[in-house]
């Protein structure tokens, strides 16, 4: 029997059983969810200002292709083992290489995004009320309100994000699809022919791609917490590319469009200069919520790992990480996290490469190869450090997709070269 909607997740590190996989639809749903955001739509609006409209869509079909190649092996890692990002990259990291080196990067950066993105959707909500409704609701208490109901999806589980997605993507894309609609009728389509950026903020076709690329690094590498609820490999496929792809490709290439047209990449501000207020704050706080769920979902997982509880504290790991990420919206602490958030962003690429190395390369892609390492394995730690380091330090348009082939070759040198230690954890620990 498969389980209801209603219920809450109980799985977090062990497998999770037959019975609780969904349908590839399902988790497409979520997947475009988290796809369907106001970052997205500013990468569009970034590229605006550096690329013309040919060179950002080869820049953001090839970066996102590159990304979705990836998201779709490390989901299909998770599929097979039905075991979240954390435990299965222990393989090539060790248990404790996976909660020392890993979950702390992992954990904070997803605190910090779901802080940011609460401010956002709490910012909407007290100026829809206030500009159209007359009713001046404080920002502090619409912050905490709507941490609260995002805290509560993500504690719930995969069910609420299903059941969130299956509501809210059908009503986003209809909204997004009447916005450009008006706002194509509105301004027309003459600042977009023969539109070029300022010579002194264009870029690289390369760099545009490796910035389409590095907006979802860390969605690449935690995509296994969804898609371990996937029945097959097909089905991770099916999801990935058709959840993650179409919608994300349409999402930076209209905020690059509504960038050159109006100036402005924020589709609920398009809506409110059109006379469509609430609809465009609802479209905002909607998109947000879907996305940011997941941030918190994913750093409950990631704690759980990091301090070696089980899988009965997700709930309480969860909360305690939806409540940070709130206490930094509040105190407008985040807002001076975007250079570590940077530095995460060129750190995560390294770790695909170790792990697409180690499972789909050294094991085969054979479930029965992988085992659940403890300790430290500094194969991989070194590797990814490698990968990481050459990322930092170079910086070039395309350091980041050095960093990758270079730790994913390390690994597979290394572990040529240095004996693998079989010391598997007991899974009753779990």
């Amino acid at each position: 029997m498969n389980e209801s909607k209603g219920t809450m997740e109980s799985v977090t590190l062990s497998r999770v059983p037959d019975e609780q996989r969904k349908n590839w639809w399902t988790v497409a749903l979520i997947q475009a969810g988290i796809m369907i955001s106001i970052p997205c739509l500013m990468v569009g609006s970034t590229l605006a200002s550096s690329l013309s409209i040919g060179e950002a869509i080869i820049a953001i079909i090839v970066g996102f292709a590159i990304a979705v190649f990836f998201m779709t092996l490390i989901g299909m890692q998770s599929s097979d083992l039905g075991r979240p990002m954390c435990v299965v990259a222990s393989s090539a990291f060790g248990k404790t290489g996976v909660r020392i080196f890993m979950m702390i990067l992992f954990s904070a950066a997803l605190i910090c995004w779901f802080g940011y993105q609460t401010v956002v959707c709490g910012e909407a909500f007290s100026n829809l009320l206030s500009k159209f409704f007359g009713v001046h609701f404080s920002v502090t208490a619409s912050i905490i309100i709507w941490g609260i109901i995002m805290l509560v999806t993500a504690v719930w589980g995969i069910n609420a994000l299903g059941w969130l997605n299956d509501i809210a993507i059908p009503a986003l894309i209809i909204v997004i699809g009447i916005a450009s609609v008006i706002a194509f009728k509105t301004y027309g389509t003459a600042a977009l022919a023969g539109y070029q950026p300022p010579a002194e903020t264009q870029i690289s076709v390369i760099a545009g791609i490796a910035m389409a690329f590095g907006g979802q690094s860390c969605g690449m590498v935690v995509t296994g917490d969804i898609t371990r609820f996937q029945k097959t490999r097909k089905d991770t496929a099916l999801a990935t590319i058709l959840g993650v792809f179409p919608i994300s490709i349409m999402m930076i290439i209209l905020g690059y469009i509504l960038s050159v047209m109006t100036g402005d990449s924020d589709i609920s501000n398009i809506l409110c200069t059109l006379g469509l207020p609430v609809l465009g704050m609802l479209v905002l706080i909607a998109a947000t919520w879907t996305t940011n769920t997941t941030n918190s979902y994913s750093a409950g997982i990631d704690m759980v790992m990091l301090f070696n509880s089980s899988d009965k504290s997700r709930v309480i790991m969860t909360v305690i990480a939806g409540v940070l990420g709130t206490i930094l919206a509040l105190t407008g602490i985040m807002y001076h996290f975007g250079t570590f958030l940077t530095l995460c962003g060129d750190a995560f690429g390294p770790v695909a490469g170790v792990m697409v190395a180690d499972y789909w390369i050294v094991r085969k892609g054979d479930p029965e190869k992988w085992f659940y390492k403890d300790g430290f394995d500094w194969v991989g730690i070194i590797s990814w450090v490698a990968g990481v380091v050459f990322t930092f330090i170079f910086g070039t348009d395309y350091a980041i997709f050095i960093g990758i082939v270079i730790s994913f070759v390390l690994y597979l040198v290394l572990r040529k070269l240095i004996r693998e230690k079989q010391n598997v954890v007991d899974e009753t620990e779990l």
